[in-house]
């Protein structure tokens, strides 16, 4: 008997909870963030209050569509209000009230995916076209997504993203990528890069001919620009507009470009400093030069003639020449020039000159005396007092008193051909010596020392240039010591001094004293 009396009063104290609880439930301050976009709402079913306010226990989601209104039942749909009241004694224990998940219906939504990373869900009325064009307005520059753009079809309770946004989120992914591109250097500093060769190219283009267009002559280059393949970040590439007016702007140039973002373009040219000589005005003009040109000299060998022999046959005389040259300035400063035509107004004559080749001889009585008594040809005859030809010169020797003091010398290396004496007639005590064939090619040439006092050769004896071969005398028929010396080509007696023309003093003295200059005395 006591159970029926326990189960009656706990009936009563939860009908008393009840009643307590009549008018609008408060909203939960954690409902937002536990009513989650996706998560399962729970709304507990119990008794109402017997004033029409809601029952005790139910919790509202936020992402229900409609609002209990003050004085009005709420009770879910197809759900039926157990009866109130308390339960009679005896009639056994009460059925606990159900509870229902209520999950909010899921929407087919257009997403945009970059690549693999998802950016959100577009609006009804856009479109992957929309995205695309939108996208390449913010770019610019030849920048273009290195991933797939796409959209998928997913389901999701998820709101739209704002279009500016989803674009500013897209257009910060591609701009942190980097991509292939060509960078432009001046005077090894970097200025910037481009996407392409050809823009970089057309950049540097586009420059120089802006600014010939204020010159009133030449062109512009640049010097030092190299442009090199490289990766750079798609944030930091300019288009071939921008690219042009960053080294506008870097040389000081004022150029301005329609459609620049000038800001940007201050800030990258504020780190670059450019040599002066980076930016090249180039100019070109003809100029006429007229220039003397100097005669040539020509030498003609002559074999006959000893190697001291120099004789001008014809003056030269200078020529005169019309220069034209295609001149090049940079920045004001002759950098080439180049011959496109010439002008002979007047021919330049060459100046002939003949020289002996054959080797000069030594002179017989040496460098100490060159007094010449009697020269080669006609003559009258000292002795006889009858003009006949004289084969050779004579030489003055030493006074009588000095008589075996004063040496006769070889003129050139040969043989001792003949060691003679005429007695008093003729040529007295004379030497032959055999030079063969050296002096005068082809020719075989002797030379004879005569009237000698004293002779130190033998025949057949090989003597060498300078060599004291005998002494001056007076021997033969003579009128005092002397020396006739001559000289024969090919057994032919030649005048000593017309031959050589100048007679080398020694063998230390390569410059010899001309035949006009010898001192000729009257003769013993």
């Amino acid at each position: 008997m006591k159970k029926p009396f326990i189960w009656l009063a706990m009936i009563l104290a939860v009908l008393t909870v009840f009643s307590s609880c009549g008018g609008n439930a408060p909203a939960d301050p954690a409902a937002e963030t536990r009513g989650t976009a996706g998560q399962a709402v729970t709304q507990s079913v119990g008794p109402q209050t017997d004033d029409g306010g809601a029952a005790v226990g139910a919790e509202t989601s936020p992402a229900a569509d409609t609002e209990t209104k003050p004085g009005e039942e709420t009770e879910p749909s197809g759900l039926s209000a157990p009866t109130s009241g308390p339960t009679e004694p005896g009639e056994g224990t009460e059925t606990p009230a159900p509870s229902v998940t209520l999950t909010p219906a899921a929407r087919t939504e257009a997403v945009l995916y970059y690549g693999d990373a998802r950016l959100g869900v577009l609006s009804s009325t856009q479109t992957k076209e929309d995205v695309t064009s939108a996208l390449a307005v913010r770019l610019k520059n030849g920048v273009s997504p290195g991933r797939p753009l796409t959209v998928r079809e997913e389901e999701t309770d998820e709101e739209p993203l704002p279009f500016d946004a989803l674009i500013d989120d897209l257009a910060g992914r591609v701009l942190d990528e980097e991509q292939s591109g060509y960078a432009l250097y001046l005077s090894d500093n970097y200025i910037g890069a481009a996407a392409s060769e050809s823009a970089v190219r057309g950049a540097i283009d586009d420059f120089c001919a802006a600014i010939e267009k204020w010159l009133e002559e030449g062109t512009v280059e640049l010097h030092g620009a190299e442009l090199c393949a490289c990766k750079i970040k798609k944030a930091d590439i300019f288009s071939r507009a921008e690219l042009a007016a960053l080294i506008s702007t870097c040389l000081n140039k004022g150029m301005i470009i329609v459609g620049v973002d000038y800001d940007r373009i201050m800030r990258y040219a504020a780190a670059i400093k450019l040599p002066a000589d980076t930016f090249v005005i180039c100019t070109s003009e003809l100029q006429i030069e007229e220039k003397v040109v100097p005669f040539d000299v020509k030498t003609v060998e002559d074999p006959t003639r000893y190697k001291s022999y120099r004789l001008v046959e014809s003056e030269g005389s200078s020529g005169l020449v019309r220069y034209t040259y295609n001149v090049t300035f940079e920045n004001g400063v002759e950098v080439s020039r180049t011959l496109i035509g010439k002008t002979v107004l007047k021919e330049a004559v060459s100046r002939r000159v003949v020289v002996g080749t054959a080797d000069a001889m030594f002179w017989p009585l040496g460098e100490d005396n060159i007094r010449v008594t009697s020269c080669y040809g006609d003559r009258e005859h000292p002795i006889d007092g009858v003009v006949k030809e004289h084969g050779g010169i004579d030489l003055a020797g030493p006074q009588p008193g000095d008589i075996d003091r004063k040496p006769i010398y070889a003129a050139y290396d040969g043989v001792v051909k003949v060691v003679g004496d005429e007695g008093s007639s003729g040529y007295g005590k004379y030497v032959v010596i055999d030079h063969g064939k050296e002096l005068y090619p082809g020719k075989r040439v002797e030379t004879l020392y005569a009237h000698c006092n004293k002779i130190v050769v033998k025949e057949g004896q090989t003597v060498k240039k300078g060599e004291i071969i005998a002494y001056v005398g007076s021997t033969g028929k003579s009128t005092g010591p002397h020396l006739h010396f001559e000289v024969r080509v090919d057994g032919v007696r030649t005048d000593p001094l017309l031959y050589s023309y100048q007679l080398s003093l020694s063998s230390k003295n390569d410059e010899p004293i001309p035949a006009k200059d010898f001192i000729k005395t009257e003769p013993y």
